[in-house]
């Protein structure tokens, strides 16, 4: 199931880890064999960002990377929606006080461990803001480091 909706360098699908059950988010880029170095950049760019950032809470951890004929695959952690696919569903129900301040909290936390990282995201908006899954649901993510820049 393609998890992504809307034009990227990449795509997302939902997928199963084979040998202990859990749901993954595998993300892959085609790049052109022709000239695979410079259409293989940003799946390196994004890979290095989110391995100097690993085990920052919500940041997704890589869990596997590969490239196949065609493709580069890189293995994460499979989250919930983002915060622009439920406020934009009409059965939602507008977020509490409370929990608008959590998330403002989260994202600024998360803002302020980039930045120690020596980055900036560079494109923090609500469709890179994701909650995570089943126990973690109350913890928002910020993914996509496809455009954050060292500094």
């Amino acid at each position: 199931m393609i998890i992504t909706d809307g034009p990227s360098q990449s795509e997302v699908y939902a997928a199963k880890n084979i040998l202990s059950g859990t749901e993954v988010a595998a993300k892959l880029w085609s790049f052109d064999l022709g000239s695979p170095s410079q259409t293989q950049w940003p799946f390196w760019h994004e890979f290095s960002v989110l391995e100097a950032m690993a085990g920052g809470v919500g940041i997704p951890c890589v869990h596997w990377l590969g490239t196949d004929v065609g493709f580069q695959v890189m293995i994460l952690d499979c989250l919930g929606p983002s915060l622009e696919e439920l406020l934009s569903d009409q059965s939602f129900q507008p977020f509490c006080i409370g929990t608008t301040a959590s998330i403002a909290c989260q994202v600024v936390s998360h803002l302020e461990f980039i930045h120690s990282c020596n980055y900036i995201h560079r494109d923090v908006k609500p469709s890179n803001l994701l909650v995570g899954q089943e126990k973690m649901w109350n913890t928002v993510y910020l993914i996509d480091f496809g455009v954050a820049q060292a500094y």
